[in-house]
């Protein structure tokens, strides 16, 4: 019989089903440079969105508009893991209104995940103090 212990941590990984196929891909919630990634996917997709605005000609919003979805597709592999962008997209080029779909429905289902991960924090904190307010558990430290 083994003298090992077992410390198994809350996982913060959501997983979002992304086709009818059943294909997903994971949010982790853990990784404290999510939120940074992602605000930075958004800023990058606005940036795209006025140069193709501004575009001269067409030739030009296209050029634009392939550039973007080849930026979107390595942001997103690199929030999601990889290959998420294929099974979100079904290719490695998506067009525009599918990225502007998946950008709108990610900024609905973000501030709900991050006011799960805030109320998570919130109750640890609570226990936390519950736990250094009680002498005997101090005292067994």
């Amino acid at each position: 019989m083994s003298n090992s212990e077992t410390l198994i941590l809350t996982s913060n990984k959501k997983t979002i089903k992304v086709n009818n196929k059943g294909d997903e891909i994971v949010l982790d919630l853990d990784d404290m440079s999510m939120q940074n990634k992602i605000e930075k996917f958004r800023e990058t997709m606005d940036k795209f969105v006025m140069q193709i605005r501004d575009s001269k000609n067409d030739d030009e919003k296209y050029k634009y508009s392939l550039e973007m979805s080849k930026e979107a597709v390595a942001s997103i592999d690199d929030i999601f893991g990889e290959n998420a962008s294929m099974k979100l997209f079904g290719n490695l080029t998506p067009t525009i209104d599918l990225i502007f779909e998946f950008c709108y429905k990610l900024n609905n289902l973000f501030p709900k995940l991050i006011k799960n991960k805030t109320e998570n924090i919130e109750k640890m904190i609570n226990i936390s103090k519950k736990i250094n307010n009680n002498k005997y558990l101090r005292r067994q430290r």
